[in-house]
């Protein structure tokens, strides 16, 4: 009985060993990702009847086919505006809008 109580705390220990080993690898590689991926292909087809006219961050971008981050600098530079309010941390943007913006841009030569 000694003997498999001794077994049981090795295992135990074996265990509890390889679930901090493979806490530590995640948490090492965990910085190399990225918070959402650029390549991802947003649909805003399908989006309910009453929304489909506004876009969250990540649809404009891929809407204009540009990373996440250069939708951030066009907002923090002042470019583009959001319709309305921030929503959590994402913006919401009216689809007719960015259109003017954009073929605003296209005239002017940009």
């Amino acid at each position: 009985m000694k003997n498999l109580n001794i077994l049981l705390f090795l295992g135990c220990c074996v265990i509890g060993v390889c679930v901090i080993i493979s806490g530590a690898i995640i948490a090492y590689k965990l910085p190399e990702t990225e918070s959402f991926p650029n390549n991802i292909s947003v649909s805003t087809t399908d989006a309910e009847p009453e929304f489909k006219d506004f876009l969250s961050e990540y649809e404009v971008a891929a809407y204009f086919s540009v990373n996440n981050d250069d939708v951030t600098k066009l907002i923090q530079s002042g470019e583009i505006t959001p319709f309305g309010t921030k929503f959590g941390d994402s913006y919401v943007f009216s689809k007719d809008a960015l259109e003017d913006w954009m073929n605003g841009r296209i005239s002017q030569g940009k």
